[in-house]
């Protein structure tokens, strides 16, 4: 019985090895700059999605712009996804070989509002004990 279990638990083991080998955990780092100015890019926010659109790793930016991701994926292929307020996004399909990323962002165009109409409601009417 001893014996059967040391080979149970020896199988368990070698396939959990096996597993850990297949979901190789890989690295991707790069850099966030503003594509005219050249300047880096502080705060942007790095997601890394599957092919189903689901995210899978995020980071943010330094004040370099430089980021930093470990993730855990088995394709081929992840999309990057780069947002900043202010700032266009940026979506691209790479290689999980690849191991670096250099993003360029673009300013958002701002949009001139000819006016805003703020209309005051009351919310919370008072009638006797109830509110």
């Amino acid at each position: 019985m001893r014996i059967f279990l040391l080979i149970l638990a020896c199988f368990f083991s070698l396939n959990h090895l096996h597993g850990q080998e297949y979901r190789k955990i890989k690295q991707l780092s790069g850099r966030i700059i503003e594509i005219n100015s050249k300047l880096p890019i502080h705060h942007a926010v790095i997601l890394i999605q599957n092919e189903s659109n689901q995210v899978i790793a995020f980071t943010e930016s330094d004040s370099s712009g430089k980021f930093s991701i470990n993730y855990t994926f088995t394709g081929d292929t992840i999309t990057i996804k780069v947002k900043l307020l202010g700032f266009n996004n940026l979506q691209k399909k790479i290689s999980t070989s690849l191991s670096f990323f250099e993003g360029n962002l673009v300013k958002a165009e701002s949009i001139e509002l000819k006016e805003v109409v703020i209309q005051n409601r009351r919310s919370i009417e008072v009638i006797g004990d109830t509110v």
